[in-house]
Formats: C-alpha cells, structure tokens, sequence
C-alpha cells in the first residue's frame, strides 16, 4: 500500500510488551490513516473485501459511546480496539 512508516516485526501475544523508545510494532497517526484510507477508500482491496472490513469496524461497540460524544449523530463510526 506504499507505507514506509509502519514497522510490524511481532505477532500476538509479544505485541502485549512495550520498551519506551522500542520502535518494533510503531506507526505514525498520518500512516495509519493512508492505510485505512487505502483499505477503505482506495483500490487495496475489492469492494466486497471493503465491506467486510466496514462491517467488522462498524460492529465494534467498544469504542462507540466515545466516538459518538465528539461527532454528529447521523455520521457513521466504525472502531477497533488495540
């Protein structure tokens, strides 16, 4: 997708232990969103795989009563906790 930001060197559960100033595992807020808008928006999946992945994020209510604080009520959230 073109991120030369995003550094993902573990897998679960190593993911769970974080050494300040450690950069294993990092990204950057403006990567993370190139890469939920390539994912989303963009061409890096097909439009049925982006559903899916929108329907996954939309279901998550962990999120949601915070999320929903801050923007209008018409406006659609999707969330994914870690």
């Amino acid at each position: 997708m073109g991120d030369e930001v995003t550094q993902l060197d573990r897998w679960e559960t190593e993911l769970n232990e974080a050494t300040p100033g450690d950069l294993r595992d990092t990204t950057t807020p403006a990567a993370m969103v190139n890469s939920l808008h390539a994912l989303l928006l963009g061409e890096a999946l097909s439009p049925a795989a982006q559903a899916t992945l929108t329907q996954w994020l939309e279901d998550n209510e962990v999120g949601g009563p915070l999320l929903r604080a801050g923007i209008p009520d018409d406006w659609r959230i999707g969330d994914r906790t870690g």
